[in-house]
């Protein structure tokens, strides 16, 4: 998890938008996900969190960063899908 959240620092540079999403509700955090003109980090962060709190809305998110070219953003979404539980995903 400190890996994943330390890449999206860095790609966040010095946006004031991580660290309110960092400490964002899941609500929040779902209507980010939503949100348009959002930084792709921020995105990935928002699904990031509500996947290992268990919240079902991070699982379309989730599912499109799974297909993404970066294998680094890959590897967070399995570990949040994992995490999520969510049927779907057997």
């Amino acid at each position: 998890m400190n890996d994943v959240l330390e890449r999206l620092r860095t790609e966040a540079g010095e946006s004031p938008r991580y660290e309110e999403l960092l400490a964002a509700d899941p609500d929040a955090l779902a209507a980010s996900l939503t949100s348009a003109g959002l930084p792709l980090w921020a995105r990935e962060l928002a699904a990031y969190r509500l996947g290992l709190a268990g919240d079902r809305r991070a699982f379309e998110p989730l599912v499109l960063l799974l297909n993404h070219r970066d294998p680094p953003r890959c590897a967070a979404a399995a570990e949040a899908l994992a995490a999520l539980g969510d049927p779907r995903t057997a």
